[in-house]
């Protein structure tokens, strides 16, 4: 117990950190996200716009200053994902262009799953796009972090979704078919 108590303890110090990239999110950012996702849903058969929640908002804003403290996305790849729950969650990372600090790109970027996916299961490359247009997820709540003026442009977009999408075995009810002759 002692072992894992100092393990505890000491470990998170072990991560390279920093101070959390500032927060970049306003309301026209959020109306851009709401715009995007619903854009995206609109193109599968029987799949509901998705609201803004506020609730979901302040978590992606707590899991963006995770995320940017413990530096890039190697936090959340090495097991710390669970740190997310309740909710899901898409997460983007842009470099030194400004059109990559938009809802718009992350969205398309996410969206782009749809080319590969074939089979109503989980895959890493598909699993932002079924959590885009997931029919069960109806909040989204989206948040931006970006450098400060100055310095090298860097910018995160988290996206929290509730309820959480890619539950196994419910895609197939959950991931619709693209409508008829439908294109971005």
């Amino acid at each position: 117990m002692c072992k894992l108590l100092f393990i505890a303890l000491i470990v998170p110090y072990l991560v390279e950190t920093r101070s959390p990239l500032p927060d970049a999110t306003d309301e026209n950012f959020q109306k851009e996200c709401n715009i995007e996702h619903n854009k995206y849903r609109s193109l599968h058969e029987n799949t509901p716009t998705v609201k803004i929640s506020q609730e979901l908002i302040k978590h992606a804003k707590k899991r963006l200053s995770t995320i940017t403290t413990f530096e890039k996305l190697d936090y959340i790849r090495n097991g710390n994902a669970k740190i997310f729950a309740p909710y899901g969650e898409n997460v983007f990372r842009g470099h030194n262009d400004k059109k990559r600090t938009t809802c718009a790109f992350a969205l398309k970027s996410w969206y782009k799953g749809r080319e590969i996916y074939s089979k109503p299961i989980y895959t890493s490359k598909t699993g932002q796009f079924t959590q885009i247009v997931w029919v069960k997820s109806i909040e989204v709540g989206c948040a931006r972090s970006m450098s400060k003026p100055g310095a090298e442009l860097e910018v995160y977009i988290v996206c929290s979704y509730n309820p959480p999408g890619n539950s196994k075995d419910d895609f197939a009810e959950n991931v619709m078919k693209n409508k008829p002759k439908t294109s971005i």
